[in-house]
């Protein structure tokens, strides 16, 4: 009988969904299945998409999570994507599809896309009613650069999915006096699950903090909240920290690349984009041990480097805005490879304009909006969080992919601010 209720009670919320919402989530799943027929195949050149798939087709065929070149077990990337797509490789395997990986994961992926426009589409309504959800799932579904990495072995898509459902766990219920403990514990859980895909959201539980307290919560509620959502992400993590102990007799949270990303862009001759590794962060790795111990040593050197620096830091900080956030069509020129050949010119050239014209007229519109999600506490948090995601390329370096995950962020600010110009004028014109 409960399950039958259940049935209907899901029923009868999707059927109180405006049919619109539903026309966009299409529009946004054809965009990305279309793309995907269109551009999907193996990687040309060696970079992540490569170390990803190859990483992935060797813990599906039961050799572990080891390194392209070698046996040795790694740990260099998190372990969330390449996992995840192992999933989608021992599957193709069984089925007789292993050799059309490339598009399955890309319809993987054109369905996690869409699945993240419903996302924000709920985000938003909660936040700010039916009609900016709208314009900001239209917005999110119809980003061009979005569209494009769907065709790419590259984390965002995965990564963005789990950032938008953890905060959609904690806004779609009520924060007085506080989010219950089983919510608090639900979003802790996907924060873990999204830090195996990137530790960028493992200090999530803090923001939820502030905006509790902003909402009114006590000192009490909002340290047990914080409290338990971080136990529980650091909890998803054991278990691969185990495995990283065992094998690597080192302490390894999720991944031994962050020393190399520091050591980029802190050390000398760094100019705030991507460059070759110097000299002295580029200690070969002859063995699993090695990993680590690179890590620790570029680590070290970066943050020793950075202190020492002051004033070039402070430089180098503006030079990575710029480098990340110069435009929105990396995902193409990545497609194109060394060869250049694909997509050709012709096809190319006005996708990247339209991908860059539409990134700056989203982005401009979002900024407009951020006092209106400065007052409320909700709208705080989501800032808050969209704020910890557009800092990325500030203390790394600047590539433009690491600002991807902002963008569905960036079509809500929009949605606000488009909303806000017609109630103004629609007034005007009432006036008149």
């Amino acid at each position: 009988m409960v399950a039958v209720v259940g049935r209907v009670s899901i029923r009868s919320r999707a059927r109180a969904v405006p049919r619109a919402v539903y026309v966009v989530l299409a529009v946004a799943l054809a965009l990305r299945l279309a793309w995907v027929a269109y551009a999907a195949r193996e990687p040309e050149n060696f970079g992540d998409p490569f170390i990803y798939l190859n990483a992935a087709r060797g813990i599906a065929a039961g050799h572990g999570y080891v390194l392209w070149f070698s046996t040795h077990a790694t740990a260099f990337h998190p372990i969330g994507y390449p996992g995840w797509l192992a999933v989608i490789v021992w599957s193709a395997t069984r089925v007789g599809l292993e050799g059309h990986v490339p598009v399955l994961v890309g319809i993987a992926q054109a369905l996690l896309g869409t699945a993240s426009v419903a996302l924000l589409y709920v985000i938003a309504v909660r936040l700010f009613g039916h009609r900016v959800a709208l314009i900001a799932a239209a917005i999110t579904a119809c980003f061009p650069n979005l569209v494009f990495y769907t065709a790419l072995a590259y984390s965002e898509t995965l990564y963005l999915f789990g950032i938008l459902l953890a905060i959609w766990l904690v806004l779609r219920v009520d924060w007085r006096p506080a989010p219950s403990g089983r919510v608090i514990a639900a979003f802790g859980f996907v924060v873990g699950l999204s830090s195996l895909v990137r530790p960028f959201t493992l200090l999530s539980p803090l923001l939820l903090g502030v905006a509790m307290m902003r909402e009114g919560s006590t000192r009490r509620d909002t340290a047990r909240g914080v409290a338990v959502a971080m136990s529980l992400a650091l909890l998803v993590l054991v278990p691969w920290t185990v495995r990283n102990a065992f094998t690597f007799h080192a302490f390894v949270p999720v991944s031994t690349n962050l020393g190399d990303t520091l050591c980029l862009d802190n050390s000398a001759g760094a100019y705030g984009g991507f460059r070759d590794l110097p000299l002295e962060c580029s200690q070969p790795v002859t063995d699993a041990a090695g990993e680590p111990a690179r890590n620790s040593h570029n680590l070290h050197y970066a943050v020793h480097w950075a202190l020492h620096h002051p004033l070039d830091e402070l430089r180098l900080v503006a030079r990575r805005a710029y480098y990340g956030y110069r435009s929105d069509h990396d995902a193409l020129t990545d497609l194109a490879g060394a060869s250049g050949h694909f997509p050709p010119s012709g096809v190319r050239t006005p996708l990247s304009w339209l991908a860059d014209v539409y990134y700056f007229i989203v982005g401009l519109l979002a900024i407009a909006a951020v006092p209106k999600f400065w007052r409320e506490p909700r709208p705080l948090f989501v800032l808050l969080m969209a704020a910890s995601l557009g800092a990325v390329p500030l203390y790394l370096y600047g590539l433009v992919r690491f600002h991807i995950p902002l963008l569905p962020f960036l079509g809500l600010g929009a949605a606000v601010t488009i909303d806000r110009l017609y109630e103004s004028a629609k007034r005007r014109k009432s006036v008149i």
